[in-house]
């Protein structure tokens, strides 16, 4: 099963994107590469649910990864991109706040309810 251009991550060097509630709901998610240890589970325990989050966006490492993310406090959302530490991703920060904006103008209706 091929991906097409428009549907695909823009580069493989993203192991995972997700759209999760802060409690860690997974509602959307696209996943290129299995990832070892449970590094979302950990940002959801230890970042999350402790509210140890500064700011809307942040950045944390756990084991050979890179977890940017981004959040929609007026949803309780949060948008994160996983990927190898050792990867250089400069338009992460692009591409969070893009699907931010695209999935709370397309599932608004649903949000509000």
């Amino acid at each position: 099963h091929r991906r097409t251009r428009a549907t695909a991550l823009p580069c493989i060097m993203l192991d995972q994107v997700l759209v999760m509630s802060r409690g860690g709901l997974v509602l959307w998610h696209e996943q290129n590469a299995a990832l070892k240890g449970e590094p979302v589970n950990a940002l959801v325990r230890d970042v999350l649910l402790e509210e140890r989050s500064q700011g809307a966006a942040a950045t944390r490492q756990h084991g050979a990864y890179v977890l940017k993310w981004t959040q929609s406090n007026e949803f309780g959302l949060v948008f994160v991109a996983v990927y190898h530490r050792v990867a250089h991703v400069p338009y992460v920060d692009d591409l969070l706040a893009v699907l931010k904006k695209n999935f709370v103008n397309k599932y608004r209706a649903a949000l509000d309810a």
